[in-house]
Order: structure tokens, then sequence, then C-alpha cells
């Protein structure tokens, strides 16, 4: 076998690979495993439960919505939802463990939540300099801002 068949192997594997990640991430973001979620933090959001039931929405790879104030640096630009199950609480940041990150903004940082509460507020949280930032947005108004 030469080396350019050889090479060419390789990249087929990791395609098929990449086609295989997607898949079991898409598994567990419409698969919750609420009992994790639960044994985790006692109770868990209904509208944290809403936002998981939505298929299209859960499983979008970017979702940017306008901030309520209108203005665009406040933006809510998800990239990526994270799977509500116990391998995402697992790997949470230890300044996390009290809350849920819902999911990511592409550079380390996330969104998040208490689960706990009934409506809670979502926060923005940068992981490099552990800053935290109260967006004013509840969970339950969170799907109705409209996209950007």
């Amino acid at each position: 076998m030469s080396l350019f068949t050889s090479s060419k192997r390789v990249q087929e594997l990791e395609t098929e690979v990449a086609k295989l990640h997607a898949q079991l991430m898409r598994i567990r973001l419409t698969r919750p495993d609420w009992r994790a979620m639960e044994q985790e933090f006692g109770r868990i959001s209904p509208h944290l439960r809403a936002l998981y039931d939505d298929v299209d929405e859960i499983t979008r790879d970017e979702v940017n919505r306008r901030h309520p104030s209108g203005r665009e640096e406040r933006d809510i630009s998800v990239f990526g939802y994270h799977p509500a199950d116990a391998e995402t609480l697992a790997a949470r940041w230890p300044a996390m463990q009290k809350f849920f990150v819902f999911g990511g903004d592409g550079a380390g940082g996330g969104y998040y939540v208490d689960p706990r509460l009934d409506d809670p507020e979502i926060h923005y949280w940068e992981h490099e300099d552990d800053h935290v930032v109260p967006l004013g947005v509840r969970l339950s108004e969170y799907r109705s801002l409209p996209r950007v």
C-alpha cells in the first residue's frame, strides 16, 4: 500500500468518524437524560425541558437571537447547544457546578441557567476571565426572541 493510498484511507475514516460523532450528538441532544439532571439538581425548570423538546431549535449549529434591548452587542449567539445528560454535567468547569450550561459561544464561554428555578435568568460566562454577565432574559423569553 502506498503512502497516498494510506493517507486517503485515513481521510475516509476521519470523515466517517466525524459523521458518527454528529449522529451521536444529535441523539444526545434530542434524548435528554432528565433522570441524571434531576439527580444533580433536584428539579428541572419546565422552560429548560421545553427548550430541549424543540428538536428543530436544539439541533441547530448556530442560533443568534436579538436581545430585548435591541443592542446588537447584547445579542445571544449560541454556537451549539449542549446535551442535557450526565456526560455534559461531568464536563462542567468547577465554577459552574451549581448551574447547567445549555449552550456554548464558540470560544469556550457559555450560556447557563440555574435549572432548579421555575423560570431562570440566562447568564453568559466568559471562561477566560471568569466574568459572569446576567443577560436580563428569562428562559421562557429566550425562544420568542427574534432570530438575527
